[in-house]
């Protein structure tokens, strides 16, 4: 829900003053395997044909063939596994108050433009919550604390746009943008800065250059605290995982087992804390689960401190506006990114398939943690361990790096009396997707690749191409999206020993998804001044997402591939669990806030919450407007 005030004073000035609630609440019911039940399962008494529990009395207790294949007993079933809830609410309170002036009305103005100095001030506070809990049954499966996190942030911020020079020879516009911004966050005790410095240069009105330079430091969000700090323990990951240092295990398709070398050397798991007289130990083996086939070593998730993270972003423009093509711009733009001690999420892969690549680098090897003495990997869940497991959750990297090129194409077609079509175009060539884990190691360049801790799924190439067809009366409007996600390839064949990409590595099946195209269809009606009619379909074709067979290395993304195929949905770009048939907009206005009223309040519900918009801010020119909103974070519903 947002509600403010805006509105003039004078000539030179415009303030605008908002606010946000949002709340966002969730409920997470997984199935896990109660260990006590299932070894009183598969320990089995009595006949072939009277099988009984032959360790317990418990009267529920059902007998657990685990070598016969289709077991579908609900009652076995229902034995075996327990349900456990865990609750999570977040809640956000944003304050805004944001003012704008034009500096030309006194005279400020370079002595070669017409244009005077803009300046943009504003203040901002924001708390973020979020409260955490679970029942008695999931904290024995899973394990783990209650929380519940807080965070105030107060800041302020002043932007100022110069144009230099204007309408002269070989000059149509020379400008100089800059910005500060201050921020502190009451989860820590330093003070955040941002800056940017940005130019712009038209030598004529049809061609505009413009580069720009910005450092940025964040905290934390109280989700990323959440999900660094909590710590929860699973068995086998997301899929099948023993330890390196164990001896390899082959079932033949008679059942019968067969023991191979460790995949890591020796060198490696001493690393790792184990001890020479252990390599290869069977007693390194994690335990097997029966009902699952899952080789069960340890997960925790969480336990990590999340540190500050620091960006550096240099982008280079060009914008073309042919006159000779009325309604045409197009844009291309270059960015290359940096982001020291960056935030973010790795599963324990990234930990293990790291600690072999590097050849035992303690970055990664610290994220096995042996149990004293025996070395293994496996912990029970219920009794929060500190040893026994491998990481994974939120937590600093040393470098992320982003670089590629941003393509944009606007076009208006003028239909005269039927109406207009407008077109829009915005492709991204990824070059540079990945980072560098720690000083000693190469940079990780993921783009176009997925597993070996290639996690992002950031294909080389995807665009989006919108058609948008509008009446003159705008009572109807009807938008055709394609949507091109360009193809993924498995890191064991991308040629590059930084990810994976060795010879002995590569892959001959089941390394690629081909590239895809989606289309999606909104039709918008007017019923009335303050009403509208959306009904919008994605992936209108109902094409199914590309799927990799036989693999645990999933390559599909729900903001590219829809995994739900066809679905109904809104225009607001929303978690995918959050989907409707149809919905229908309603905008309560205190005043025509469209045509420069004072007041504006816009809510908006739906069955699964709030949908927050962000704040607009009062634009003194759309370019100034642009630039502040950079400098501002977007307003967003804490989702956890």
């Amino acid at each position: 829900m947002t509600g403010g005030v805006r509105g003039k004073v004078g000539d030179a000035w415009t303030y605008d003053l908002g606010g946000v609630y949002a709340r966002n609440h969730q409920d997470y019911t997984p199935s896990f395997v109660n260990a006590t039940n299932l070894q009183n399962s598969i320990t089995v008494g009595g006949t072939r044909t009277s099988p009984t529990c032959a360790t317990t009395t418990d009267a529920a207790c059902v007998p657990f063939d685990a070598f016969s294949a289709g077991n579908t007993n609900t009652a076995l079933i229902d034995y075996l596994y327990d349900q456990g809830t865990s609750t999570t609410t977040g809640t956000l309170y944003d304050v805004q108050a944001n003012v704008t002036g034009d500096l030309g009305k006194y005279g400020v103005t370079s002595p070669f433009a017409e244009q005077g100095v803009a300046i943009a001030l504003g203040t901002e506070y924001r708390k973020d919550t979020l409260k955490s809990t679970a029942d008695s049954v999931y904290r024995a499966g899973l394990g783990g604390t209650d929380t519940y996190l807080k965070q105030d942030v107060w800041e302020a911020n002043i932007e100022v746009q110069a144009p230099l020079v204007e309408h002269k020879r070989f000059v149509d516009l020379l400008q100089v943008n800059g910005g500060y911004r201050v921020s502190k966050y009451s989860s820590n005790p330093s003070t955040f800065n941002t800056w940017k410095i940005e130019g712009i240069y038209a030598p004529v009105s049809d061609l505009t250059f413009r580069a720009s330079f910005n450092k940025a430091q964040r905290a934390p969000t109280v989700v990323e605290i959440r999900q660094a700090t909590n710590v929860e323990f699973a068995r086998g990951g997301s899929g099948t995982i023993n330890d390196f240092c164990a001896l390899t295990v082959t079932t033949n398709a008679n059942g019968g087992v067969s023991y191979g070398a460790p995949i890591a050397s020796r060198d490696v798991c001493r690393a790792t804390g184990l001890s020479d007289a252990l390599y290869g130990s069977p007693t390194l083996i994690c335990p097997g689960d029966a009902s699952t086939g899952a080789t069960g070593c340890t997960v925790r998730s969480g336990g990590f401190t999340a540190d500050p993270e620091t960006a550096y972003t240099q982008t280079y423009g060009l914008i073309v506006k042919p006159r000779f093509v009325r309604g045409l711009v197009f844009s291309v733009d270059r960015y290359k990114i940096k982001i020291d001690d960056s935030l973010g999420y790795n599963d324990y892969s990234y930990y293990t398939d790291g600690c072999q690549r590097s050849n035992g680098d303690a970055f990664f090897c610290q994220g096995i943690v042996r149990n004293p003495g025996t070395g293994t990997l496996y912990s029970p869940a219920s009794s929060n361990p500190t040893t026994g497991f491998i990481r994974q959750g939120t937590t600093n990297f040393y470098k992320s790096i982003a670089r590629g090129y941003d393509f944009q194409a606007q076009y208006t077609m003028d239909l005269a009396s039927i109406g207009k079509v407008d077109w829009s175009f915005n492709g991204s060539l990824t070059t540079f997707a990945g980072g560098q884990d720690s000083p000693v190691q190469p940079q990780r360049n993921c783009a176009g690749y997925y597993g070996n801790g290639c996690g992002q799924l950031i294909p080389k190439w995807s665009h989006g191409l919108r058609a948008t067809y509008t009446t003159v009366d705008k009572g109807f409007s009807a938008s055709f999206n394609w949507r091109y996600v360009g193809s993924l390839t498995n890191a064991d064949n991308s040629g590059d020993p930084a990810i994976g990409g060795t010879p002995e590595r590569e892959r001959t099946s089941y390394y690629h998804v081909s590239p895809q195209s989606y289309f999606d269809l909104a039709l918008n009606f007017a019923i009335a001044k303050q009403f509208s009619l959306r009904l919008i379909a994605n992936n209108l074709f109902d094409k199914t997402p590309p799927i990799v067979p036989d693999s645990y290395n999933v390559a599909s993304r729900a903001d590219q591939h829809d995994p739900a195929a066809l679905r109904l949905a809104r225009p607001e770009p929303r978690d995918r669990h959050d989907d409707q048939v149809l919905r229908v907009s309603f905008s309560p206005r205190l005043g025509p806030a469209s045509d420069g009223g004072p007041f504006f309040c816009r809510a908006s519900r739906d069955v699964y919450g709030l949908i927050v918009t962000k704040l607009s801010i009062t634009r003194l020119r759309p370019d100034v407007s642009k630039s502040i909103s950079s400098l501002l974070p977007s307003i967003s519903a804490i989702a956890p």
